[in-house]
Order: structure tokens, then sequence, then C-alpha cells
């Protein structure tokens, strides 16, 4: 998924804002695990968990950073004037013939004199029909997972709204 699949015309509401990453943290169950996938394509009867020893919240943490400079979103490190707290309350994927990858996350956005001017449930998926044949395409779907739900939180209606008047 690149910025060309994406309109991005509802985010130059955000031209004079920057964002900083307060927090991201992994709130599920058991972060290891990312998934689940057929143990067999062709036979299909078992599903088997897929585990990571990959800290999640801290590779999200850099895809959001990513989303934000592909999408044109400012970051900065420590001042932003929208700063955002956000926790991973589901981040998986499923691999059957077709990957969907799946994120939703708890965010709390703040204006950088601690104000908090919105908070909400995120979600995004997205689907990985065909990938490279080095490559399991986990990755690749996590990362598209992550592009959307960063995405629909800019396009939010309400987080939109919430920001703009904010920073009138």
């Amino acid at each position: 998924m690149t910025r060309n699949d994406l309109d991005l015309e509802p985010l130059s509401a955000y031209g004079s804002i920057s964002v900083t990453l307060l927090s991201v943290n992994d709130v599920r169950e058991d972060p290891r695990l990312i998934g689940k996938a057929y143990e067999d394509q062709k036979v299909r009867d078992t599903i088997v968990p897929i585990a990571t020893k990959v800290n999640v919240a801290r590779w999200c943490a850099r895809a959001f950073e990513n989303v934000f400079q592909v999408i044109g979103i400012r970051s900065d490190e420590k001042k932003g004037t929208l700063q955002l707290e956000i926790e991973i309350t589901e981040f998986s994927i499923f691999d059957d013939f077709t990957q969907t990858g799946t994120a939703s996350l708890r965010i709390n956005a703040r204006t950088n004199e601690d104000m908090l001017i919105w908070e909400g449930q995120i979600i995004g998926t997205s689907d990985l029909y065909v990938h490279a044949t080095d490559s399991d395409g986990i990755s690749e779907c996590l990362s598209n997972t992550v592009m959307v739900v960063m995405y629909n939180m800019f396009t939010d209606q309400s987080f939109r709204d919430a920001v703009v008047k904010a920073f009138e």
C-alpha cells in the first residue's frame, strides 16, 4: 500500500499541526500472539497461532511514524501540537489463502498543553491477496493494516473536527 492508494485531500486539515506519540502500549491479552493460520493450506482442518518475538508496541510506534511521513503528517518527537496516547487492543492477521490484518487502537488525543480533545477507538483492516514467493507476507499485510488504521484515524470525522477546532 502506498500514499497513491489513499485520498489525501481530507488530510490537508492537518497542515499546521505536528504529531507526537506520547505512548504506544500493547494491552492485548498475549502480546506474543499476532494471528492464526491454517497449519496446512490444502487440508485446512487445524488452525495454529502465529507468534512473534518482536515487541509489537515498539514495532507499531515505528510504523505509525513511518505512516505520518508517507501521508504527509508532520511529526515531532517531543513537542508536537497534537499528542497521541495509543493502546493496541487488537493486532492480528488471519493467514488463509488471503491474509487479513486487523488493528484496533484506543486513542487519546491531547494538545501540547495537555487538554484532552478526543478519545475513541479506531479500527483498520487490510487484505493481502498475493505476496512474494520469498516472503510469508505477514509483515507486509500488517504494515498495510497500520497504514489503514492511521488513515482511518486522521479521516474520522469526529477526530478531525476535534483537532481542527482545538487548533483554530
